[in-house]
C-alpha cells in the first residue's frame, strides 16, 4: 500500500511511488541523475521523470518534420491507391510487404500485391462515407509506425497499423495490418 509523503521541495503531499522513503533512496533526484528538472514535476506527478520530447527523437529538427511530411505523404498514397489505383499502392508499399488481419472468419495473411491486384480488379471499395484519419506517426531514425483509422471501406471499419522504414533514402510501407472494428463485409 502507498503510503503519502511528504514532498521535500513542495511541501504537498503524494501518493506517488518515487516519494516513497525507499525509493528515494534507490533513484536519485534529478541533480544526481542527471536529468534537468522540468516544470511539471512541480504538478505532483511522478510520471513525469525528464522533459516530454517528441515521438520523433530527443528534439525536432528538419529533417524530423520532413520525414514526418513524407510518411504522412505515404501514407495518403495509399488512401488514394486503396480506392483502385494501383498504381499508388505500389508507390507506397516496399515489393516485399504483408498485410495480416481478419474480418470475423475471413483471415488476411499476404503479400501486398495481392491486395493491390484485389483494388485494382474492384475499384471503389471505399463506400459513399469513406474517411481516413491518420491518427498518428511515431518515427525513429529509419523505422516507425503509422496509425490509420478508417471508416466505410468495404462496408467496415478498420484501424491500421502501417509498419515503415526507410531503404536506400526513400520510405516504404513495409507492412500492414488491421484491426476490423465495425460493419460487415458486402457478401461475395
Amino acid at each position: 500500500m502507498l503510503r503519502p509523503t511528504r514532498l521535500p521541495d513542495r511541501g504537498r503531499r503524494s501518493e506517488c511511488p518515487i516519494g516513497s522513503y525507499a525509493l528515494r533512496k534507490a533513484v536519485p533526484p534529478c541533480r544526481a541523475a542527471r536529468l534537468a528538472p522540468h516544470p511539471a514535476r512541480a504538478l505532483n506527478s511522478c510520471a513525469r521523470l525528464r522533459p516530454p520530447t517528441s515521438s520523433i527523437g530527443d528534439s525536432v529538427t528538419a529533417q524530423n518534420l520532413q520525414d514526418l511530411a513524407d510518411v504522412r505523404a505515404l501514407i495518403q498514397l495509399y488512401v488514394e491507391g486503396s480506392n483502385g489505383d494501383g498504381d499508388k499502392m505500389r508507390q507506397a508499399f516496399h515489393p516485399d510487404a504483408h498485410m495480416f488481419g481478419h474480418i470475423g472468419a475471413m483471415d488476411t495473411y499476404e503479400p501486398i500485391t495481392d491486395f493491390t491486384k484485389l483494388v485494382e480488379a474492384q475499384p471503389g471499395l471505399a463506400g459513399p462515407n469513406y474517411r481516413a484519419d491518420i491518427r498518428t506517426i511515431d518515427l525513429v531514425g529509419d523505422a516507425g509506425v503509422a496509425v490509420l483509422v478508417e471508416t466505410d471501406y468495404f462496408g467496415c471499419d478498420f484501424v491500421d497499423y502501417f509498419t515503415v522504414a526507410r531503404i536506400d533514402g526513400r520510405w516504404w510501407i513495409t507492412n500492414k495490418t488491421y484491426a476490423h472494428t465495425g460493419g460487415t463485409p458486402p457478401a461475395s
